[in-house]
């Protein structure tokens, strides 16, 4: 398990520090770095698995990724423990002269007593493998998530953008009925007018690849997810709200063929009534005890999920006078201790706004 994160010059951050356990919940205003955290979290997953070149280019070139104004280098550090031993993981990029060939990335790795260095990723490291490789982010898009797809993997998995949803659920449906089963059943608790959910062929258009027909298509049949709602049977996915979209594709990546160790959500609870948001948080609690390997983090803005959580879960987020990041767990709030036993957390958290009380400008200032 990842037990922290540290950022230092990257985006807004300038040197934060997340403590993260088994449930996270990351809360703070627009703008106040939440995001960059899952952002650094999927980074360094991917440097594990792929090489620099393929992770650093488009939006994640490290221009983009680097703090302005700072004349040090961009560092990412994770820190875990498994039940063998304790391990940290610092990715540094050098990128103080601004060109694609200064950039440096140097890899620092400590497995128990042994420190490693190089500019080799530790992929044969099982705990950092497990940990760190395997984290995934979603930034779920409803549209993505309705659309049919097509797919020839035989264990499809949903993408980060919700692309792939239909193909995903209609191999659970067909190698393990009794995981869709339970998908339907989850769904019934957090969105209690949705009776059935099923998948029925459609029509996909493809590109062909280029080195057969360049620029050209073909229609092919793939799958499409439909629900039967009370009163209104055989709905098509496209029809449906956007958060029983976002309901269903998380429930698939949860009970999928590949489901990711490390579950980096970004707004899951968009559109949600706050009844669902409850009942959802409700329901990654009980997975988290049925899967034991399985580390969630996520950004919200609902108190409503915060009142299932312990105050030390969340850790709030807000931007200091210079515009940097300060962080602090909710059980650090000024009247944390006070009001244990009379205000739940999202109750706490709305007392204060987040800039009156998790800024620390005196230290930040030396």
């Amino acid at each position: 398990m990842i037990t922290s994160i540290r950022l230092q010059n990257f985006k807004g951050h300038r040197d934060t520090t997340v403590p993260l356990g088994r449930l996270t919940m990351l809360v703070g205003p627009n703008g106040a770095g939440k995001t960059s955290v899952l952002e650094a979290l999927s980074l360094q997953s991917k440097l594990v698995r792929e090489e620099p070149s393929a992770v650093f280019c488009g939006d994640s070139s490290p221009l983009d990724l680097y703090r302005r104004g700072s004349g040090e280098p961009l560092v990412i550090t994770s820190e875990g423990a498994s039940i063998q031993t304790e391990w940290s993981l610092r990715t540094s990029i050098d990128v103080v002269l601004k060109t694609p060939s200064s950039w440096q990335h140097v890899v620092e790795w400590k497995h128990g007593p042994t420190v490693h260095k190089g500019v080799t990723n530790p992929k044969n490291i099982p705990e950092i493998r497990d940990a760190v490789g395997a984290a995934t982010l979603y930034k779920l898009n409803a549209r993505n998530v309705a659309a049919a797809a097509y797919g020839t993997s035989i264990e499809p998995v949903v993408a980060f953008d919700g692309i792939n949803t239909a193909v995903a659920l209609a191999a659970i449906k067909m190698g393990r009925d009794e995981d869709f089963a339970r998908i339907e059943q989850e769904m019934r608790v957090i969105i209690p007018n949705v009776e059935r959910v099923r998948i029925k062929p459609a029509t996909v258009r493809i590109s062909i690849p280029k080195n057969v027909h360049p620029g050209a298509e073909q229609d092919v049949i793939g799958s499409k997810v439909f629900f039967d709602f009370s009163g209104a049977p055989n709905v098509p996915a496209h029809l449906a709200s956007e958060g029983t979209l976002i309901t269903l594709a998380i429930l698939t990546v949860l009970h999928g063929l590949n489901r990711p160790n490390v579950l980096l959500l970004d707004d899951f609870d968009q559109s949600l009534h706050p009844q669902a948001q409850i009942e959802m948080v409700r329901l990654l609690k009980r997975l988290l005890d049925e899967f034991p390997d399985i580390q969630i983090v996520a950004t919200t803005h609902s108190p409503y999920i915060l009142d299932e959580l312990d105050p030390a879960d969340v850790v709030v987020f807000a931007l200091r006078a210079d515009g940097t990041v300060a962080t602090k767990r909710l059980s650090e709030h000024p009247q944390a201790a006070k009001m244990k036993d009379a205000l739940s957390a999202g109750q706490l958290w709305s007392l204060d706004p987040e800039a009156d009380w998790v800024p620390d400008e005196a230290a930040a200032a030396q």
